[in-house]
């Protein structure tokens, strides 16, 4: 009970400081001190940072016709991106969840079966722009099947085509399936690419590990049920995790994180769910493609389960924290899972980090910045937070080792 009291209030003064936060003509402010990409004030991601709050204070059920909200849209429809995931993606979720407000919070009724939210209905205005983000994410993909920042092959660090990275492609697919949900047609091959560029960029091997796996229970505080795991050494699992961008001459690039992993694994969850749903893999085909998708996804929480924390970013410290949370958030409820591993409850922990470390004084009473990457982070993390809290994202409607 006192930690249900701690979250509520949390997103209570996280919605009111956000909302402080709007700028006059109805954006939040950028993020300070990044390097240039791209060029211009973009790089500073103003038009992302402003996608972002808004589905944040949607998630916290800010109502659509808020004037915060209504304003929000109205700045951000008259804005361009310059990256190829992030802000279309974000944007694309903002979207949906302003159409869908309770149906966007699916998963967080405590049922036990899996299931699919419903299509909505957008306004014309807003079809016609939901479809321009997609064809953009659409456009950014390159030939590796991966994204980055900005279009390949014109990419803004002098790269070669096939340039890509793990965090943007979990964002693009992100927006794909948002898109896909909201009725904008994507062709699958978008989706099958995409899953072969992110195993291959999986750590090719790791220790043998036992696996554990469990459907989702109710989410309520009920003492844990005898019975309800399965467990076994299969003779397959590794704990294999993702890179940032594997193949990159930095070596911290190259190294496999708990914020990267995280990203790899809910991209291949998206991916899986399209394959389930493509009506034109046949069956040997579809079965061939899921077995690999989701031999992936299993080595990648076993990774997590071996590499558990949620106080770092492991192995990189409080780096991107607020960014690894915020990622563990999307999996735990795409995967329809309670616990990574035999017994991480990864609600439980990571509200615990959330609550105890929210600024409770000053000027920056009801934000967050805990993660290291770069100062002020408030408007980044502040929403990463609330999203955590709320469990925000929707859920794909496939359990783990459901076939159909």
């Amino acid at each position: 009970p006192k930690l249900k009291a701690d979250i509520e209030d949390c997103i209570r003064r996280g919605v009111a400081w956000l909302k402080q936060r709007q700028e006059p003509a109805g954006s939040w402010p950028e993020l300070e001190q990044l390097p240039a990409y791209g060029g211009g004030d973009a790089d500073r991601y103003h038009p992302e940072m402003s996608a972002l709050a808004l589905l944040a204070l949607l998630k916290c059920e800010v109502p659509p016709n808020d004037p915060c909200i209504i304003q929000g849209f109205d700045w951000l429809k008259k804005q361009d991106f310059v990256t190829g995931g992030y802000g279309c993606a974000t944007t694309l979720m903002a979207l949906e969840a302003k159409y869908a407000p309770k149906e966007s919070l699916a998963g967080r009724d405590g049922k036990k079966k899996t299931s699919k939210p419903k299509p909505i209905q957008l306004s014309p205005d807003d079809a016609v722009w939901a479809a321009k983000l997609t064809t953009q994410i659409l456009g950014y993909q390159a030939a590796n099947g991966g994204w980055r920042y900005a279009a390949a092959p014109a990419d803004a660090e002098g790269g070669k085509p096939g340039v890509a990275d793990v965090s943007a492609t979990q964002y693009a697919l992100m927006g794909l399936k948002t898109a896909h949900r909201m009725g904008i047609p994507v062709k699958p091959e978008a989706f099958a690419r995409a899953a072969d560029f992110l195993m291959d960029q999986q750590e090719a091997d790791g220790k043998k590990t036992s696996r554990v796996t469990e459907r989702a229970r109710a989410e309520a505080d009920n003492p844990r049920p005898e019975g309800t795991e399965e467990a076994g050494d299969y003779g397959k699992d590794r704990t294999r995790g993702f890179p940032y961008m594997k193949n990159n001459e930095k070596p911290n690039y190259r190294q496999a994180s708990a914020a990267m992993t995280c990203a790899g694994v809910v991209g291949m969850l998206i991916c899986r769910s399209e394959a389930l749903e493509d009506k034109g893999l046949k069956k040997e085909e579809r079965a061939k493609r899921l077995a690999r998708m989701e031999q992936s996804i299993y080595d990648g929480l076993a990774w997590l389960d071996a590499h558990w924390s949620v106080e770092q970013n492991n192995p990189r410290g409080e780096r991107e924290l607020g960014y690894y949370l915020y990622g563990l958030e999307r999996l735990g409820v795409m995967a329809d899972l309670r616990f990574i591993g035999p017994g991480h409850d990864w609600y439980l922990e990571g509200a615990r980090v959330w609550t105890s470390r929210m600024r409770k004084e000053g000027n920056d009473k009801g934000s967050w910045a805990i993660g290291k990457a770069r100062p002020k982070t408030e408007t980044q993390e502040t929403p990463y937070g609330l999203l955590f809290l709320r469990k925000a994202s929707i859920r794909l409607g496939y359990a783990i080792g459901e076939s159909e």
